[in-house]
């Protein structure tokens, strides 16, 4: 267990972080301090690269902050758990940041993309663990395992940002029967390419949200709304 991590440096890419044995790295903090957060990866370019697996520590109800400086990319590919009752993950950075998460993940509070214009590589069934899915302005999903993929947890989709959000499509992403919720105003999704599919019932958070859908890609909504 570590209170936190830190990738230092603009220059600090190309680091992978594994474990052999079955170990675990638990990460304490639950600052959202840039100075304290549980990781901070500060590289403008290139990837580094999580394979050991990940428990999100600091109890029941928290939730633990990892940043990515804008122009890199964080993979998270090692299985995310959480020690407590409920633990969130925010992944916050800024145009240009790029996550990859790709384990079998059982943490139970959901993802927030805490800043606009992150992209968030989907790229396994459990991906996104049992909680939401929350996104902010001009956030962007992508799938890029190379083959289609269906959410097996039926992860919420909350839209929050008053734009947008824009699905890139490098393969399809099906989010199971998940609910949808548009908060705050109408809601626009652009897909640019392949199949994005919605299964769960679209919300709002007042009466008269409506869902825009802009691009050349397909999406389906196969609830009855």
């Amino acid at each position: 267990s570590i209170y936190r991590l830190n990738f230092a440096g603009t220059n600090a890419a190309g680091y992978v972080l594994s474990a052999s044995g079955g170990s675990t790295l638990t990460l304490l903090s639950t600052a959202s301090a840039s100075s304290t957060r549980a990781l901070s990866s500060e590289n403008t370019t290139g990837t580094n690269t999580i394979s050991a697996n990940l428990i999100l520590g600091g109890g029941a109800g928290v939730t633990n902050y990892f940043n990515q400086a804008a122009g890199g990319t964080l993979v998270l590919s090692g299985n995310i758990s959480n020690s407590g009752a409920v633990s969130a993950l925010s992944l916050g950075g800024g145009a240009g940041t790029f996550y990859t998460i790709s384990g079998n993940n059982t943490f139970s509070g959901g993802v927030v993309l805490a800043n606009s214009s992150v992209t968030l590589n989907i790229n396994s069934a459990t991906a996104l663990g049992v909680g939401a899915l929350s996104l902010n302005l001009g956030d962007t999903l992508d799938n890029t395992s190379g083959s289609a993929i269906t959410l097996i947890n039926n992860n919420g989709l909350n839209l929050n940002s008053s734009v947008m959000f824009i699905f890139t499509g490098t393969s399809d992403l099906n989010f199971g029967n998940g609910a949808v919720t548009l908060n705050g105003g109408d809601r626009t999704i652009r897909v640019n390419g392949g199949k994005l599919t919605l299964g769960g019932t679209l919300g709002e958070d007042a009466p008269g949200r409506g869902l825009i859908k802009d691009g050349i890609g397909v999406l389906v909504l196969s609830s009855s709304n």
